[in-house]
């Protein structure tokens, strides 16, 4: 029992770190993209909350089709896609140099984090006891929350000592690290599951 407990208590620990990350990436655009905008010569407001939206519509695209998605895919795989995605969109976003390849960078990152929204809460109650369903997902509504919270303030310093696309780089460089640990979890399942 003790054992089936601290497996719960880790798998909780890393899909809060995910939501986490989750968060500190997607409160990027809403408070950097009008900024990095400006950065690279754009500086029309509306350009701004176009890129939000663009971001927005791709991650509600993605949300809509997710039962589809989810009956070909498990949720750690779900959990490769969705990072893998969100971070290529963020090195995309990186390398902007022109305005299409920002909004596709938007919209692969909203492909990626819509493919991810329902992900978080499906793996916590499927992990949960019924007892402790409250706080585990208080725990990960926390841990997107701080993610907000940490988001500007970790991207603007990045931003002084460097730029915007080096925080849009170091961001894409955050999800990948998710995508790999779920990656790597998954290939270590299926390694045990062989011997």
């Amino acid at each position: 029992m003790k054992l089936h407990s601290f497996k719960v208590q880790c798998n909780t620990y890393l899909v809060n770190f995910a939501a986490f990350i989750f968060g500190v990436t997607f409160y990027m655009i809403p408070t950097q993209v009008p900024f990095y905008l400006g950065e690279l010569g754009f500086a029309d407001p509306a350009l701004a909350g176009l890129g939000v939206a663009a971001s927005t519509l791709a991650t509600a695209i993605t949300s809509l089709f997710y039962g589809r998605i989810r009956r070909h895919l498990n949720i750690e795989t779900m959990f490769i896609f969705g990072f893998g995605l969100s971070a290529v969109g963020f090195f995309a976003m990186g390398l902007a140099a022109t305005l299409p390849f920002l909004f596709l960078g938007l919209l692969l990152f909203g492909a990626g984090q819509g493919s991810t929204t329902a992900n978080f809460s499906i793996r916590l109650l499927d992990l949960a006891p019924y007892r402790l369903r409250g706080r585990i997902m208080g725990g990960q509504a926390t841990a997107v929350m701080m993610g907000f919270f940490v988001s500007p303030l970790l991207s603007q310093s990045i931003a002084k000592v460097s730029s915007l696309s080096v925080a849009f780089f170091t961001a894409s460089i955050l999800l990948l690290t998710v995508s790999a640990v779920f990656g790597l979890r998954r290939i270590w399942r299926w390694q045990s599951s062989q011997s």
